[in-house]
């Protein structure tokens, strides 16, 4: 079966992997970290810490209430920066930033005010108690794309909102976001969050009951219809000494929410990707199994950039080894026939949501035209669209980064294969597909039995398991391939092949991903650093290309890639070349290399093939009669058909 899991449970690590990957993500963008009274105060510390060591240039602003916690002192050590309070507050001396005076003084560089612009959630969004969840806003309008200075020009509200890139309120307590809510001004916290025009990240902090009152529910759902992106928070022990939601998130959590502002890419804007990851694994017996050695890394770092940079993102992987942003849909498979399942699941989902889309249109069109009943129109209205389903008729781009297995035992066991036992079932084993070679056909007494040091040796027969990626659907799926070889010699050709249709012998990928791994003899080693020049082939065309020396073994922190097109099939001077580099700077710089193939990918229109295949499959209509009826997808539970 497929599982879904929770991305805290889900997590397969260490702490120090997590460490180490989050170090490669860059936020190079002025944040201003407002902080109010609460418990949870000192987290910001290691906040502000974290954003410091990513490249962020950090200011705090922090209420009177909240130096009751923590020491302003704390955060100026950490960020060199002078923390604005009252005490601190200073009209009287403004330095004059020369760059930010030549682009036209400091207000000039945001475009348009935080506001009903960028908004996407409403009250209905925060329906659920427990629902605090983010809002799908485009923050790309209010980032400034100038260059300002390392702080603030001085140390009050206005050179701190209008120095700010990104703002974050951490943690915000019950009174400060209502007061926000309403337009209350009467903390130096409040006056520079009123006054900035930065994007706006809220993290709640609170006792549970304060949390849940539906006035602060109201309040946070107000926030978020101006266009403040809402953290949500945590269910743990909380400081008052009672289980519940109310914890501030982890800052991991809030790190990965503030690199999506600060990284936010119009090209991958909710696009929905989905991405394979990890080692599938085919069982020998009950406690055996055919399996490999990837540790499902690369797949966690893909997931990590694309989320930064604005796509929806779903992980299917047997081994999630980092903590990952809770808005990663992970599902947790072992099997092929699991990753299968739930690609083929994905696929289903997509093409339903097609088939909804062209019914939703027709019903619209038949309401302009007014040809549509009442009763015809509030079932229409009444339509809702599921809510992982891609938004649009765009393919959904899948990275293939698992290892899957070639091949299976053709009958595995049901209990754990003994030793003791392989001379006296024979005659069974047999049967299953196991051969133990010189065995007795009957079952030997006990006193017998070979002993364990000389019995005889096991034979697996294995089968060739079905090529998944060859099998999906192109009119769903834009593929991206990965290879992984130990023979440099023939890696280029394998991969090109990778990109031939399916119908040709190939696998139908838009694109490769190919890295090396390190043979394991002393004289494959040796070969695996030379650089050989690859064959012409006659079908493939393939040039000379040198493959990285380094060797990439699987779980190894960092990668390296040759990245292929359909344009290298006949010159391989089109290969790009991706040196070793860490696995989250790698992911980027693949997302970056798909992305300029989109506009071109997105051309060959899905929607069309899907739905020709559908009305090829439809009888034809006996009746030109223009119902709603007749739009209405066939066998969708989530669609009422209108009578």
């Amino acid at each position: 079966s497929v599982e879904s899991v929770d991305s805290v449970d889900s997590v397969d690590s260490v702490d120090s992997v997590d460490s180490e990957i989050l170090a490669r993500l860059k936020i190079d963008k002025n944040i201003l970290l407002c902080v109010s009274a609460s418990i949870a105060a000192y987290k910001a510390l290691e906040l502000a810490s974290a954003l410091k060591k990513l490249g962020a240039r950090v200011a705090v602003v922090m209420s009177e209430e909240a130096k009751k916690f923590i020491a302003p002192l704390s955060f100026e050590a950490l960020t060199h920066c002078k923390v604005l309070h009252r005490d601190s507050e200073d009209w009287a001396h403004w330095q004059v930033d020369s760059k930010s005076a030549e682009s036209g003084g400091a207000e000039s560089i945001f475009a348009e005010s935080r506001g009903a612009k960028n908004a996407k959630s409403t009250s209905a969004d925060f329906a659920s108690p427990l629902d605090f969840g983010t809002a799908s806003l485009d923050f790309s309008d209010n980032l400034d794309s100038g260059i300002k200075s390392s702080a603030p020009r001085a140390c009050n509200h206005i050179a701190y909102a209008q120095w700010a890139d990104i703002c974050i309120l951490c943690p915000a307590s019950a009174n400060t976001i209502a007061k926000l809510a309403a337009g209350i001004a009467d903390t130096l916290v409040l006056q520079a969050l009123l006054a900035t025009r930065a994007p706006l990240l809220i993290a709640p902090a609170m006792n549970t009951q304060m949390l849940l009152a539906p006035q602060t529910r109201q309040n946070l759902a107000t926030l978020a219809s101006f266009g403040a992106r809402i953290i949500a928070p945590r269910s743990t022990l909380l400081a008052c000494d009672t289980r519940g939601l109310g914890a501030l998130a982890d800052a991991q959590e809030i790190l990965y929410q503030i690199a999506k502002v600060a990284c936010l890419d119009s090209a991958w804007r909710g696009r929905e990707v989905c991405i394979t990851g990890g080692g599938a694994s085919e069982r020998i017996d009950s406690v055996r199994a055919i399996t490999n050695h990837s540790s499902g890394l690369q797949a966690s770092c893909l997931a990590i950039a694309l989320y930064t940079l604005g796509a929806r993102v779903t992980l299917i992987s047997s081994a999630f080894p980092l903590k990952l942003p809770s808005a990663v849909r992970q599902i947790r498979v072992q099997t092929n026939a699991e990753y299968k399942n739930a690609l083929e699941s994905i696929a289903q989902k997509y093409r339903e949501n097609l088939e909804n889309m062209r019914y939703l249109e027709k019903v619209e069109n038949l309401k302009n035209g007014g040809n549509l009943g009442k009763a015809d129109s509030e079932n229409a209205d009444s339509k809702n669209l599921d809510s992982r389903a891609p938004k649009s008729s765009q393919k959904i781009i899948l990275f293939m980064a698992a290892a899957l297995v070639d091949f299976a035992p053709l009958n595995p066991q049901a209990h754990k294969i003994k030793k003791a036992s392989l001379d006296s079932r024979g005659e069974l084993d047999s049967k299953a597909g196991l051969n133990f070679g010189k065995a007795e056909s009957k079952i030997a007494p006990e006193s017998k039995k070979i002993p364990e040091s000389s019995a005889p040796n096991l034979t697996l027969q294995l089968k060739i398991n079905d090529d998944i990626l060859s099998s999906l659907d192109s009119s769903v799926f834009v593929k991206i391939g990965f290879k992984a070889e130990d023979d440099t010699k023939e890696a280029i050709i394998n991969a090109q092949k990778m990109l031939l249709d399916v119908n040709n012998g190939g696998k139908g990928c838009k694109a490769v991903c190919l890295n090396t791994i390190p043979y394991t003899t002393p004289r494959a080693q040796n070969q695996a650093h030379q650089k050989p020049k690859i064959a012409e082939s006659k079908s493939l065309e393939s040039k000379a290309v040198d493959l990285d020396s380094n060797a990439n073994p699987f779980g190894s922190a960092k990668n390296s890639f040759l990245l292929l097109d359909e344009k290298s099939l006949k010159d391989a001077r089109h290969i790009v070349k991706l040196a070793q580099k860490d696995k989250l700077t790698l992911s980027y710089e693949i997302a970056d290399f798909v992305k300029s193939h989109l506009v071109e990918w997105d051309n060959e229109s899905p929607k069309k093939q899907i739905l020709e295949k559908a009305e090829s499959k439809k009888p034809s209509a006996e009746s030109k009669n223009t119902k709603a009826q007749d739009f209405a997808p066939k066998n969708n539970k989530n669609i009422k058909n209108i009578n």
